[in-house]
């Protein structure tokens, strides 16, 4: 009742003619005007219904691409929230979630890549650095083995679980099954921390290895999923290991850990430029609630007990990107 549908076609207008001063346009546009749930002041009675469009659901974009013809496998949905995901999911299609906005925080269904803005999930698409890294990665990779374990570290924001999921991507194009093994969901939750400690016992080191030791033995491990946002829904995750053709065990400490290099078949270290890594910290960080002091107090922390740690572990890599 906010609007009717005279009034969101002048919405659409105006915003067709700013793209068109920029020479940008769009094919199409798709709306869902229904909502489930009644008994809201000046709500309109005919769209309270459950319908196939509102998202999570993919009604939308099911439709563009029966008008279109759109490969949906080919294609790539970017947004702001769990509902943007789950359609994308439901739909079949490449999801990039974006730190603006909503930033996608209030969720439990995730998109496969997430990105600071809009430019750099454009960037993704249209660049290809991450494909072609993961290419790189599959030229060492011997599919006829019964099992390949594939670590992948290097300091925080370098793009390890970028590459870890067009590293996925490439495998099921190969129908190979994957088990990715997110080394995040071991880190102890900030009130369980120490006040001096390093990153080593943020991840419970010796926990990961007896873990994952037991995770590739066929034992089912379960542990709170790590939560990179406080407005996040916590949940249960669950590992199982059932044979998969791959493992990637993905995450900081992954080249840490003697125990943990010795089961991998490869190495890889995901390297940055220090520049560029504080950059995408600091808007990693403002994405998470902190002020500028307070995220020049915790860089200037984690260099010593952090950054120049896990610098080290490049020596153990098979492969440097």
């Amino acid at each position: 009742g906010l609007t009717d549908l005279n009034g969101l076609g002048e919405i659409h207008k105006k915003m067709e003619w700013q793209l068109g001063e920029q020479r940008a346009y769009v094919d199409a546009i798709y709306y869902c005007p229904h909502h489930p749930h009644g008994g809201f002041e000046g709500e309109v009675p005919e769209y309270k219904i459950e319908c196939e469009c509102r998202k999570p659901k993919p009604g939308m974009l099911l439709q563009a691409a029966e008008r279109f013809n759109i490969d949906l496998s080919q294609s790539f949905m970017i947004g702001d929230s769990e509902r943007d995901a789950g359609a994308g999911r439901a739909a079949g299609v490449t999801t990039i979630g974006v730190m603006t906005g909503h930033g996608v925080k209030k969720a439990k269904t995730l998109p496969h890549y997430f990105t600071e803005n809009l430019p750099q999930a454009v960037d993704l698409i249209l660049g290809y650095e991450a494909s072609a890294e993961a290419k790189k990665v599959m030229d060492h990779v011997d599919l006829e083995k019964d099992r390949t374990v594939i670590a992948i570290g290097g300091n925080s924001r370098s793009g390890k679980s970028t590459l870890a999921t067009s590293l996925e991507k490439e495998l099921e194009k190969m129908n190979a099954t994957v088990l990715r093994i997110n080394l995040d969901d071991w880190i102890l939750p900030k009130e369980q921390r120490e006040e001096e400690v390093d990153v080593y016992h943020n991840f419970q080191l010796p926990k990961i290895e007896a873990d994952v030791e037991a995770i590739l033995s066929g034992i089912q491990v379960s542990l709170q999923a790590y939560l990179p946002h406080s407005d996040r829904i916590p949940f249960e995750q669950k590992y199982v290991y059932d044979h998969q053709k791959v493992i990637i065990l993905e995450g900081i400490v992954a080249l840490s850990s003697e125990k943990i290099r010795a089961i991998s078949d490869l190495k890889v270290f995901k390297n940055i430029d220090s520049d560029l890594q504080k950059s995408r910290l600091l808007a990693y960080y403002d994405w998470k609630g902190y002020s500028e002091e307070a995220f020049e107090a915790l860089y200037t922390k984690r260099q010593k007990d952090e950054y120049e740690k896990i610098e080290k572990d490049r020596i153990f890599a098979d492969l440097i990107l």
